[in-house]
Formats: structure tokens, C-alpha cells, sequence
């Protein structure tokens, strides 16, 4: 799949941070346990929504034109100094991933009926929410597309990963 249309239609809304690979696990039976598959992540910071946690991001977004959103009491943390914005990022893109992987497995497990259609590609879904702290202090709002990809150049499959986030301990 190509990237989501959400994201294509808006390219100045989002910005990648991160590519790279994570497993997720399908549903198992009890006499064989799930399959362990890794799937390609793509990762992106949503411009306009992190513009209110990093003042970093705040400038990016003005200067791709948009109107920025009040800022948010809850910031990134240390700040975000970075000789470009979006390095920042990286790791919390891996961060978003592995939420996203945890909540597949999750789903997966939990789909009863094995020819039921989990992820529909090119469909967003909302993962997890704000109120969640993970380990690293951050909290992540997080939108995630699942692709099943068919072309023979591509990796099979594709998660694509909207986010932001602010640090909260």
C-alpha cells in the first residue's frame, strides 16, 4: 500500500521520524502458538498536534503554513534542541511502534474467528490514548494504518504510525 490517504492528502500535516521493523504475533491455538511475524513500521509526527507540546514543532508547523494550536501544558521533555526538529523524534517514533505492535498482538489474540478481517488497509484506528504513561514519562496519541501490500518490491506488510506525544511524570 502506498501511504495512507490521510497522510498523502496532507503532507504538510505529518512528518516521518522513523522506519523499521517489529514483530507482532497472530492468534495461536493451544496446540500451536501464534506465528511471530515482523512488519514494516513507518512512523510520522503529526505536525499540528505536536506544535502544542514542542515549540520546535510549533516553528515547523508555521512554516508549513499552518495555524498552530494553543500550547499544551504538557511538553516534550528535555526540550527538543536538535540542529533539525524532527530528529527529536526517532525514538519515539520506535516508541509509537512497539505500542502499535503490542496492540496488534493484542487484537489478533483476542479475534476468535480466524477469517475475520482484523485491520482493514487504509483505514485508520485509534490505538491506546493520552492517559497511558509509558515507561519513558511520555503519554502518545496514536493512529495507525494496517496494509497488506501487493507490490512484489514492497515488504508484505506495512503498518503506517501517526503521532504525538508530551511528557508526563
Amino acid at each position: 500500500m502506498p501511504v495512507p490517504n490521510d497522510i498523502q492528502n496532507n503532507p504538510l500535516a505529518y512528518a516521518q521520524v522513523w522506519t523499521g521493523n517489529r514483530n507482532v504475533t497472530g492468534r495461536g491455538t493451544p496446540q500451536a502458538p501464534g506465528v511471530v511475524k515482523a512488519r514494516r513500521f513507518v512512523t510520522y509526527i503529526e505536525v499540528l498536534e505536536q506544535g502544542a507540546h514542542d515549540p520546535e514543532i510549533r516553528t515547523l508547523a508555521i512554516q508549513r503554513g499552518m495555524t498552530p494550536r494553543p500550547m499544551h501544558r504538557g511538553r516534550v521533555s528535555p526540550l527538543n534542541t536538535t540542529a533539525t526538529q524532527l530528529t527529536y523524534y526517532a525514538p519515539h517514533g520506535q516508541e509509537a511502534a512497539d505500542i502499535v505492535s503490542q496492540f496488534m498482538t493484542a487484537t489478533w489474540m483476542m479475534n476468535l474467528n480466524p477469517n475475520n478481517t482484523v485491520f482493514a488497509p487504509n483505514t485508520p484506528r485509534v490505538v491506546g490514548g493520552q492517559a497511558i504513561i509509558r515507561n519513558n514519562g511520555y503519554s502518545y496519541e496514536i493512529t495507525m494504518w494496517y496494509d497488506v501490500g501487493n507490490v512484489p518490491l514492497e515488504p508484505p506488510v506495512s503498518v503506517y504510525v501517526a503521532f504525538h506525544c508530551y511528557y508526563r511524570l
